[in-house]
């Protein structure tokens, strides 16, 4: 089928790939469609800084239309976003508490520091 060989488990499985094939052959959306399409590339590009490897990736990119996956960027957002998660629930569990007074108009308060700092205790190396 397609100029493809495929390996079956036994005589019973081989009847029901022959009979209905693109109950098999599913694509990650489901659809089956023949020939099934090839996954998009990845490319990892290393090197130390100033190296060029920036500007090779987004060549790359631009080239091959291809989406740019930054893992620095991607991580320090996953970062920020366990550490609000961590920050609100030490604001649920403390309970509401009135912000101190400003001492100029249009100032913000200052941070509270038992909401903003992790407590001495929390393992920054296991997160």
């Amino acid at each position: 089928m397609q100029g493809k060989t495929y390996w079956l488990s036994g005589e019973e499985e081989a009847n029901k790939f022959k009979f209905n094939p693109t109950e098999y052959l599913k694509t990650k959306t489901g659809k089956a469609t023949l020939p099934l399409t090839p996954p998009n590339p990845k490319i990892m590009v290393v090197g130390h800084r100033g190296a060029g490897t920036t500007t090779i990736i987004q060549m790359l990119c631009e080239k091959f239309k291809l989406d740019e996956f930054e893992l620095k960027k991607a991580y320090l957002a996953r970062l920020k976003e366990e550490k609000e998660k961590r920050q609100r629930a030490r604001l649920l569990n403390r309970g509401f508490r009135p912000p101190p007074p400003v001492e100029e108009e249009g100032m913000e308060p200052p941070p509270d520091p038992e909401i903003e700092e992790d407590p001495e205790d929390f393992d920054k190396a296991g997160h």
